[in-house]
């Protein structure tokens, strides 16, 4: 898995609507993710943080929703300063994928039968 995009993969048909919320929250970050590649310094960026900011807002409380909050600020800065990439930027990204990892509302990363990677 690219750690460039949060890839979707829903799995808890019971928690459809937590599923819903935190499946748009993963795509309004990940295209702001890929505004900030796009061009970094550009407005879209900035209206993408905001949809991301306000996506994030409507998931409840949990560490997903820090942790996508914290990638959100990352995304952020590195758009004030200009960049594509930072090392902060890096280790949220890292830290949104095992939070997803570890929600009951997101799929485990691997198919049935096989082991999860740690």
């Amino acid at each position: 898995m690219s750690v460039d995009t949060i890839h979707r993969t829903p799995h808890d048909t019971t928690a459809a609507t937590g599923t819903t919320e935190l499946t748009a929250a993963v795509e309004a970050v990940t295209a702001a993710l890929a505004a900030l590649r796009k061009d970094s310094g550009s407005a879209p960026v900035r209206r993408a943080i905001e949809h991301a900011t306000a996506t994030v807002d409507a998931l409840g409380p949990g560490v997903t929703t820090v942790v996508l909050h914290r990638l959100i600020a990352s995304i952020a800065d590195c758009h004030r300063d200009g960049v594509h990439q930072s090392p902060r930027l890096a280790v949220c990204r890292r830290s949104t994928l095992v939070a997803l990892r570890l929600d009951p509302r997101w799929a485990p990363l691997t198919t049935p039968g096989q082991a999860r990677a740690s």
